[in-house]
């Protein structure tokens, strides 16, 4: 367990949607999702952070501020949105989900900006919004995964998966049976197919290629609450490790694995580890952040 020391090096109490990558330095930065801070409680804060997942104490760095500058503005309150580390490039990519007000200050003055599709270059430590980019708007999605065959970032929504094409900069959506909500699942990649679990916990397998869903079962815990969570799939070697999102240590903690080529499921003790949002480094371990 890495303590999380606060503002103004890092983020702090009640993280939720929080979406974490690592970089090519192998440090894991913060970008978008809720935390309390100055400025409001659980709010879709603009500032960044990243720590080191080897450090005793994290090494927690605020990396970007709360406002940018009129060339490089920040983004602009967003909470759930997809983010990922696009190697080929060095630079993460961010596409908006729901976005929280106010209108404040840095809007008023061009120091940030209500992109759907922002980048952040974590040398310079500076957003760019990319020429060219389609800015649709789409709202609740889900965390982002990157294809790099096809060279496209992929967000699930409740009806379809929206593919951004990172050489063209447009959108393609492929429709998805209606059903249970998707919006605010956890998607994860195994060659070249995307799992996730709805909201009714029942895991679902979208192929990358046919565009095709397929609808695998319930997960061994059966349905929790229907609610807003749904266990989120972390791709762990060949299969998926899956853990329900606990916001506390005083909450359940349910996991269970699946192996996807036998499609058989088998519960597991989690143990100490709880967080309602993760992350699963290049050397196999996974993160829990909440």
């Amino acid at each position: 367990a890495l303590k999380i020391p606060g503002p103004p090096g890092s983020a702090s109490h009640y993280t939720k949607h929080c979406r974490m990558c690592e970089a090519g330095d192998g440090r894991v930065w913060i970008i978008g999702g809720d935390w309390s801070a100055p400025g409001g409680e659980n709010t879709g804060h603009q500032e960044t952070y990243s720590f080191d997942p080897n450090h005793p104490t994290g090494d927690w760095r605020q990396e970007t501020p709360y406002c940018g500058t009129v060339e490089n503005p920040a983004h602009w309150h967003t909470d759930e949105a997809g983010v990922v580390w696009d190697a080929k490039r060095g630079i993460f990519w961010k596409l908006a989900g729901t976005e929280y007000g106010p209108d404040d200050a840095c809007l008023a003055a061009g120091t940030s900006v209500k992109a759907k599709v922002i980048t952040l270059d974590p040398v310079s430590k500076t957003w760019t919004v990319p020429a060219g980019f389609s800015q649709e708007r789409f709202g609740y999605c889900t965390n982002g995964v990157l294809d790099p065959q096809t060279d496209q970032i992929i967000q699930i929504v409740d009806t379809a998966a929206k593919h951004l094409d990172l050489t063209t900069g447009q959108w393609t959506s492929y429709p998805l049976p209606t059903g249970a909500m998707r919006f605010n699942a956890w998607v994860t990649r195994i060659d070249r197919d995307l799992y996730w679990l709805d909201r009714n916990e029942r895991l679902e397998r979208y192929n990358l290629d046919s565009h095709r869903l397929t609808d695998l079962g319930v997960w061994p815990h059966g349905t929790i609450d229907g609610g807003w969570a749904m266990a989120m799939p972390f791709a762990v070697g060949g299969r998926l490790l899956t853990i329900w999102p606990t916001s506390g240590p005083g909450f359940p903690r349910l996991a269970a694995t699946y192996e996807t080529t036998a499609g058989r499921w088998e519960k597991i003790d989690q143990g100490d580890g709880w967080g309602n949002a993760g992350a699963v480094l290049r050397d196999g371990r996974v993160l829990l952040m909440g």
